[in-house]
């Protein structure tokens, strides 16, 4: 008898790539779940994101751009500054012409508004499950199993890991392939990644100077600024400091809320303009953390009926605002192979050898452009570095 199920997409993470792609196979009528560890699909965690004309245009698609314009002023001047947080240069009007070359604007807003926009748009809110953390993933015939650790087990005709560069599901995927084919994956690449920076992300209330729309770069030695405003008087920040060595994998620091506290208090007194010292954002802030900073491509992002997307296949610094709009264009691009593989099949469901062409083809053409996006924010984060010296 014929398996009368839809084909279903597991998508692991209510993250921007993870709700994105639940936006892209809703459009599609294509059946899918999401798994998310946290009690709220949107929570407040200090961080804001800042969408690109590249990403803005896959939202317009969704019918989200307008909604996300409604919250956020885009980005009108780029103003890049010294150690004093004088004028090195400065572009006006940059929204117009980022509309004039590539018909969307910059802009910036929380990232929980721009995940509460993805997830008000999905009609059926329990296809959303909260506290469903997944700790284990099962292959059985013709699908796969999200375990959770509260015992759910989910089955999916795919599963897609949007969790995060800490991912579960690229570790499970590496588990289930070191023992069903062995040497597909390099078993020393989980200490690959390399960290050169930290980065403490906040958003603060009003601070005089730093107006809707403004986004300003401070250079100094071994630490950076990237400050925007933002909606509702908000100001986002980035503090960039680089570490005395390069690390990898097992290395790679984990901050607590002293350290985070202790680097607040030495970068206090840094301009960020000339008559703005750090230490007011400090002093308005909503929030702030404090993280490594992990670059990588990883070299393969599949396996079987499993694929990492987003952050959990490719981290760069967020000195280049790649991130967010690079997952947003990888589900796109698995969306787009899915619906065409559906089409193709008279049964409604795929094989595990049209899965796995499927998932290679996502690989094959978003990993060299993915590959130029990590090239490019080493290099601003290397010229940035540079132009302090001169």
């Amino acid at each position: 008898m014929a398996d009368k199920r839809p084909f279903r997409v597991v998508i692991v993470g209510a993250s921007v790539a993870g709700l994105s792609l639940a936006n892209m196979l809703q459009a599609n009528a294509i059946d899918f779940l999401v798994l998310e560890a946290y009690p709220t699909v949107a929570p407040q965690v200090g961080a804001s994101i800042g969408l690109l004309p590249h990403g803005n245009r896959i939202l317009d698609q969704l019918g989200l751009y307008e909604k996300v314009m409604e919250i956020a002023p885009p980005i009108q001047i780029f103003n890049f500054r010294d150690t004093n947080g004088q004028i090195l240069a400065r572009h006006p009007e940059m929204d117009e012409r980022l509309v004039e070359r590539h018909g969307y604007p910059m802009v910036f807003l929380d990232r929980q508004m721009l995940l509460k926009v993805l997830y008000d748009n999905i009609k059926d809110k329990s296809k959303i499950l909260t506290n469903k953390r997944v700790v284990r993933t099962e292959l059985v015939n013709g699908g796969v199993h999200a375990v959770t650790s509260d015992g759910t087990i989910i089955a999916g005709d795919i599963l897609v890991g949007a969790d995060g560069v800490h991912s579960t599901v690229r570790s499970e995927m590496w588990r289930l392939a070191g023992r069903l084919s062995p040497g597909l994956f390099d078993p020393n690449e989980h200490e690959a990644p390399p960290c050169e920076n930290s980065c403490i992300f906040g958003i603060s209330n009003l601070c005089p100077g730093i107006n809707p729309g403004d986004l300003h770069c401070v250079f100094r030695n071994s630490s950076s600024y990237l400050v925007t405003g933002g909606p509702q008087g908000r100001v986002y920040w980035f503090r960039f400091q680089k570490l005395p060595e390069k690390v990898h994998g097992s290395a790679i620091p984990r901050y607590t809320e002293k350290d985070l506290q202790k680097s607040l208090s030495e970068a206090a007194d840094d301009n960020i303009l000339p008559n703005l010292k750090f230490s007011t954002l400090i002093e308005n802030k909503v929030s702030a953390v404090m993280t490594p900073l992990v670059e990588y491509v990883y070299k393969q992002w599949h396996f079987d009926r499993i694929i990492t997307l987003g952050d959990s296949a490719h981290k760069f610094h967020p000195v280049g605002g790649q991130g967010g709009n690079a997952a947003v264009e990888s589900v796109a691009l698995l969306t787009n192979n899915l619906v065409k593989a559906l089409k193709r099949s008279p049964s409604g469901r795929l094989t595990t050898v049209q899965v796995e062409s499927m998932f290679a083809d996502v690989q094959s053409r978003r990993k060299p452009r993915l590959e130029l996006n990590h090239r490019y924010s080493l290099i601003t984060v290397r010229t940035q570095k540079h132009l302090i010296r001169l």
